[in-house]
């Protein structure tokens, strides 16, 4: 029995063809690209064919002798297969609403500066002028300050500027100092503290945005990027962590346990 296989060089069919193979299959692989005619046969396909699935003749001629056909999806759509080149996609116009933005943290006194869990963040940038893309913030950690253990949906990125930070990733420990950059990717339970004596600076990259409109919730409005927010009392605390906890999901956004926590 022969067959006819489509996107017969995509990750999918490395385990379609193999499998077709092993039940004594003969399988006939489409294949656009000259370069690629290699992937099938070495999946143990025995012959490639070069056909364009809108064109009836030429799938006339794919066709020929063969007893079916293993249509290995995206191929209902050729220009999205793996085996079909792609063809460059042009940059967009630009588009002229949207506008330069110019973050000046300790000048600009239309940015929001926040107090959360003892830091105060500055948002730079928000998701409204990257089109959604990230947002951008200013940290100032005082000792011992930082955020508890959590995970969340989206790229979080910190590079340090002044100072250190402690971060926990994934249970295990690293120091990033002064010029270093870490990235937690999504998902990922984390925490940092400022393990040092002295204050530490960090810019936080939230890729895609959100995590700006989270804090704006929470956070308590300082008047600087360095004030610290008040000191919350037993009531004001529990308040806070109970709208904490109540918000976070809408953000994608899971609180975690601490460590050693039951």
């Amino acid at each position: 029995m022969k067959v006819l296989a489509t996107g017969a060089t995509g990750k999918f069919a490395g385990l379609v063809v193999p499998a077709l193979v092993s039940h004594g299959i003969d399988v006939r692989a489409v294949v656009h690209d000259p370069g690629k005619k290699h992937i099938p046969l070495e999946r143990g396909a025995g012959e490639t064919v070069d056909a364009d699935l809108r064109d009836p003749a030429s799938l006339r001629a794919a066709l020929d002798g063969a007893d079916g056909v293993f249509l290995i999806t995206p191929a209902f759509a050729p220009d999205a297969t793996d085996s079909k080149p792609s063809q460059p996609v042009p940059v967009p116009p630009d588009d002229l609403s949207r506008k330069l933005t110019v973050a000046r943290p300790d000048h600009d006194p239309s940015l929001p500066h926040l107090g959360l869990v003892g830091d105060t963040y500055t948002i730079l940038v928000t998701g409204e002028q990257t089109a959604g893309k990230y947002t951008l913030i200013d940290m100032h950690v005082p000792p011992g300050g930082g955020p508890p253990p959590h995970r969340h949906d989206f790229e979080e990125m910190f590079t340090v500027l002044d100072g250190e930070i402690l971060v926990t990733f994934r249970g295990q420990m690293v120091v990033a100092r002064a010029g270093e950059t870490i990235n937690v990717p999504a998902n990922a339970p984390h925490a940092f503290t400022n393990a040092a004596d002295t204050p530490s600076r960090l810019l936080c990259m939230c890729a895609p945005s959100g995590q700006e409109e989270f804090f704006l919730l929470v956070g308590e409005p300082v008047a600087s990027r360095t004030e610290a927010p008040p000191p919350l009392d037993a009531g004001a605390q529990a308040a806070f962590i109970a709208k904490s906890r109540a918000l976070a999901p809408e953000y994608n956004t899971e609180l975690l346990p601490p460590p050693g926590a039951k």
